[in-house]
């Protein structure tokens, strides 16, 4: 059983992989902080990143979806903020700047 578990897995995983999912760099913030987006390929070619995903050494603190999508971020605030654009393939972005510590939306 558990066989057949792992060949599911390893299937779901190179079927990602064939779509063009994949990580952005990470960037490295202050104080153990670190971010990458997760993106993927839509059938038009457009690279998105529905995700911003954010660490502090090493272990995953917060997920952020955009609405839907998450363009440019980066790090405040000496770390406590970051502030991300978010918005469709075309027109309508908005800057959101985002509590790290509660996940909540500050501004």
């Amino acid at each position: 059983m558990k066989l057949l578990q792992v060949l599911a897995l390893l299937a779901a995983l190179s079927s990602a992989c064939a779509s063009g999912a994949g990580e952005s760099e990470r960037t490295t913030g202050p104080h153990g902080l670190v971010g990458w987006k997760t993106s993927h390929v839509l059938e038009n070619g457009n690279e998105v990143s529905e995700t911003l995903s954010i660490a502090r050494h090493g272990k995953l603190i917060r997920k952020i979806h955009g609405d839907p999508f998450v363009w440019r971020w980066m790090f405040r605030n000496d770390g406590k903020s970051l502030a991300y654009e978010s918005g469709p393939l075309h027109f309508s972005m908005i800057c959101v700047q985002v509590d790290v510590a509660t996940g909540k939306e500050i501004d």
